[in-house]
């Protein structure tokens, strides 16, 4: 949850302490993490304690994390990640050892071997994943029966 202050504010007040409430730089907005899963959130006891301190907010935003902005993310993360190790480690203990072969030098052959690797292993993956964790939850039987 996102508070956006009126005025800015140099400190959180004491009041709010047990908030855990964040700071923006400017002072202008005050960020409170909350689980939307657990039954209490504690967002109106933080809005009565904001009113009671008198501070005055022109505006509130809340943003929760969906599995598709989670999953994308992990889709696209992971392979950079693997892609550039690969890369790194080959490229060092390989390809700093070869000579360009027919005018092709060692990165300019293994970019887009890596590439292909990492779409593949990407698409299979989350093609898989739809295929397996309902087996393994369960779930599976439920949606054939």
């Amino acid at each position: 949850l996102q508070v956006e202050l009126q005025a800015p504010l140099k400190d959180i007040p004491a009041v709010l302490a047990a908030y855990h409430l964040e700071l923006s730089e400017d002072g202008l907005r005050l960020t409170y993490r909350f689980d939307a899963r657990r039954e209490g959130t504690g967002i109106p006891d933080l809005m009565r304690q904001l009113a009671a301190s008198g501070l005055d907010f022109r505006d509130l935003q809340t943003k929760q994390s969906s599995l598709e902005d989670i999953f994308v993310t992990l889709s696209i993360l992971a392979p950079v990640i693997s892609t550039s190790l690969y890369f790194v480690v080959f490229g060092s203990a390989i390809g700093s050892r070869m000579t360009a072969i027919n005018g092709v030098s060692y990165g300019a052959f293994i970019v887009p071997g890596l590439m292909m690797l990492a779409v593949l292993t990407e698409s299979l993956s989350n093609a898989s994943f739809g295929i397996f964790m309902p087996k393994w939850n369960g779930t599976i039987y439920e949606v054939l029966t």
